[in-house]
């Protein structure tokens, strides 16, 4: 979306969307739905949403020139530039929640004005095609990450009938392509082996994948913050179907 004027966004923040032209029980002008700000440039705005019933159904049917009423933003940025490590933890549509946290944590690391030198992005896809949700915003990332701190792994469903394997990757050894289960208390245990400093884990996923990954940081025994969204992803039925490849038993699949 282009806005009329830009916005200082922090990250972690939200906006309501309102569609006039969306007739709903004939109270379409008021329906006004929450959406977490994917990211900012200049006064574009992006939002992610995964078509689902109800509003977001809506919006997929829409005409191109739907006008949109836009209100925000609103919500609070967790202090993550306070830490030295940074893991983010997403499933599906939960990576919105992380890629604007992680631009603003490159440009501080760029600019001195945060403690951060390890980022880390973990990405649960649920089906394969929801990769190009956020695919140009990783590229973006990826090109901004100058002094090489920051690390990307896509977790995707297996592709083949012969089970878990770790893909090529086209880009360096930052950014890894796995079809292997996710084991959070397995990679919480090597993120926070690779480096000394204080480290902090954020999390925005269905209901399950969060609880997965709370159990994981409860389980251990170091000093880590815990963040959550505001937000959460819904449960939904294909993401019930993927969450036998989330390890809750802290066994590694490896």
């Amino acid at each position: 979306m282009t806005l009329r004027r830009p916005w200082d966004v922090l990250p972690g923040q939200y906006l309501y969307l309102t569609l006039p032209s969306i007739p709903h029980y004939g109270i379409g002008y008021f329906q006004s739905h929450p959406f977490l700000i994917a990211w900012v440039d200049g006064s574009d705005v992006t939002v992610l949403i995964q078509r689902g019933k109800g509003f977001s159904e809506s919006i997929f049917t829409a005409q191109n020139r739907s006008s949109v009423l836009v209100d925000g933003p609103y919500g609070h940025s967790p202090p993550l530039g306070e830490f030295d490590r940074v893991l983010f933890m997403a499933s599906g549509i939960g990576i919105a929640a992380h890629l604007l946290s992680v631009k603003h944590l490159l440009e501080a690391h760029e600019n001195q004005s945060a403690r951060i030198r390890r980022l880390t992005l973990v990405w649960f896809l649920e089906t394969s095609d929801q990769e190009a949700w956020a695919g140009q915003f990783l590229d973006l990332l990826h090109e901004m990450d100058r002094r090489h701190i920051f690390t990307v792994a896509l977790y995707l469903p297996s592709s083949t009938s012969g089970g878990s394997r770790i893909l090529n990757t086209n880009k360096n050894d930052r950014w890894i392509r796995t079809e292997t289960n996710l084991d959070p208390s397995w990679f919480i245990y090597n993120e926070w082996s690779a480096e000394a400093g204080s480290m902090a884990i954020s999390v925005c996923g269905n209901p399950f994948f969060e609880e997965a990954v709370r159990r994981a940081v409860h389980k251990s025994d170091k000093d880590i913050h815990f963040y959550t969204a505001e937000f959460h992803p819904e449960e939904t039925p294909v993401s019930r179907l993927s969450n036998h490849r989330v390890v809750t038993t802290g066994k590694s699949n490896k």
